[in-house]
């Protein structure tokens, strides 16, 4: 195949893939190609600069020093949390409980996790301090709190 027609190609296949969404599978059968084939030519797409991918990170967001973390200190995982510009203590907590609670979540067993939470909340990490039957816990924390602890004596009675 000459080279014009093998970038004409690679071309093709990168903009099924990227532009139109297309699964590889789908480009394959649809070219007359093994799928394996489609792979190869999606990533000489790359090494040729057809395709230049670019991940734009949000503002509030340190993905690079998350992976820095991770790689310096070998974690399995870090959060930096946006906190800059407010000298309140208290936002600080709840901006950096908010970060755990949502990572616990995503990462941890549902009793593990409220194990975790309410360790943290005495400890005073969580930023809840509404009184209410669970002392130490606002209205939102309390609502959670119950659902994890539902949903793990139902996964053990399963």
């Amino acid at each position: 195949m000459a080279q014009i027609d093998e970038m004409r190609l690679v071309t093709r296949v990168a903009r099924m893939y990227y532009e139109w969404d297309m699964k590889q599978s789908a480009i394959a059968r649809q070219l007359g190609l093994s799928q394996p084939t489609v792979s190869r030519l999606l990533q000489q797409a790359k090494d040729e600069g057809i395709i230049r991918i670019s991940v734009s990170v949000p503002q509030g967001l340190y993905t690079e020093l998350e992976e820095q973390l991770v790689k310096k200190y070998r974690l399995r995982d870090a959060i930096v949390v946006d906190c800059s510009g407010e000298g309140d203590e208290r936002f600080i907590e709840r901006q950096i409980g908010a970060a755990a609670a949502y990572y616990l979540s995503r990462h941890c067993a549902p009793m593990k996790w409220l194990d975790l939470f309410l360790e943290c909340n005495v400890a005073g990490i969580g930023g809840c301090d509404a009184p209410g039957p669970t002392k130490g816990m606002c209205a939102s924390c309390r609502f959670w709190a119950g659902w994890l602890a539902l949903r793990g004596r139902r996964m053990r009675a399963a």
